[in-house]
């Protein structure tokens, strides 16, 4: 036993070794021992410069460097298992060894939690974590085995929302929200559902070229119009519309003011999606699509501009043929005129000729 002092402490240090022989085997043991109130064992260099320091007590455990202390501290109430190094993986409070390079939590406990708190102690500074691969995509999976269990992802800020996966949906939503903001189904057309790229919004569309464009082809111009998609190579079953159908269809609309609940104080013109005439009305009957009133009121326009080209194209010929009357009338009047005086003249030439 050897005893070791300074004007710090009174420790003892004890080395013992110990060897025991089973049979033709044979282990060896060697204890280090360090006793006292406040024991702790330094690592100093030649120079008796303090490298490394592992002081105790009955409340902790402590690792400290030549300038920081604590820089690695297990208390008393830390569980069997609490860090496990192995095969280059680290689990912690894992229950056994790591299934991963960092494993943290027990999969098959109900009450153990696995968490990762990512704090740089500045507010200024960012709390990130990289999931980095340089030859295949990558992505960080958040997982859950167990029946019914949510894997969510929570940003906790004074405007805190997080997003969560569960058998049929992908949603985002405020956290003191009960209404899901933003909800993505499973069965999503394509991989490109929704893109934000550039500071526009595709639905099905990977580079829109507007603030909002569907891959229907229908968008939001950068003016603020919405466009509908009309290229003839998205409709079949093309057919003119006829203008007795479209005259019939514009005096059975029922124009009216109105206001939307929504938006109360708001005086609308419109039409009511369930009065309307069968050929503008949609097939849920709650909604009205402008370009099929649009449609109809062109036609019937259309036609009215017709009759009123056929009227005046009548009322043209009418015209020339008063004109053509009035010019014979005319004639005739001269006609009659002229041979009215002729025959004036010859009457005084007789009555003349009798006188003499």
């Amino acid at each position: 036993m050897i005893r070791v002092s300074n004007r710090f402490r009174d420790a003892w240090v004890a080395l013992a070794l110990l060897a025991t022989t089973a049979g033709a085997a044979s282990a060896q043991t060697e204890v280090l021992t360090v006793q006292g109130t406040l024991p702790r064992l330094n690592y100093r260099d030649s120079g008796a410069n303090l490298l490394w320091s592992i002081p105790a007590n009955n409340v902790l455990w402590k690792l400290d460097g030549p300038f920081n202390a604590g820089v690695v501290v297990v208390t008393a109430a830390a569980p069997s298992g609490s860090i496990v190094l192995n095969d280059g993986g680290v689990s912690i409070r894992g229950g056994g060894f790591p299934e991963a390079k960092l494993h943290v939590g027990n999969i098959n406990s109900a009450t153990e939690p696995g968490q990762v708190l990512v704090d740089p102690g500045n507010p200024n500074a960012e709390a990130t974590i990289h999931a980095v691969n340089q030859d295949i995509n990558t992505g960080m999976i958040l997982e859950t085995f167990g029946a019914g269990r949510k894997a969510s992802l929570r940003l906790a800020s004074p405007d805190a929302s997080f997003v969560q996966t569960t058998g049929a949906t992908y949603t985002l939503r405020d956290l003191n929200n009960s209404v899901n903001a933003f909800t993505v189904f499973p069965s999503a057309a394509n991989n490109n559902s929704i893109v934000l790229r550039n500071g526009k919004i595709g639905l099905g569309v990977i580079n829109p070229a507007n603030p909002l464009q569907l891959a229907s082809g229908a968008k939001v111009t950068a003016g603020g119009v919405f466009t509908n998609a009309s290229s003839r190579a998205l409709k079949h079953d093309i057919t003119p519309l006829s203008g007795e159908r479209a005259l019939d269809t514009v005096r059975k609309l029922e124009p009216v003011t109105f206001e939307y609940n929504a938006d109360p104080g708001e005086l609308e013109v419109g039409f009511v999606a369930e009065d309307v005439p069968e050929l503008v009305a949609n097939n849920d009957r709650k909604s009205l699509s402008p370009m099929d009133v649009v449609a109809v009121l062109t036609k019937v326009v259309q036609e009215q501009d017709r009759q009123l080209a056929a009227q005046a194209e009548q009322l043209r010929a009418q015209g020339e043929e008063l004109a053509r009357q009035r010019a014979a009338i005319d004639r005739i009047a001269t006609s009659l005129g002229e041979g009215n005086g002729a025959t004036a003249r010859e009457a005084k030439r007789t009555t003349a000729d009798r006188n003499s």
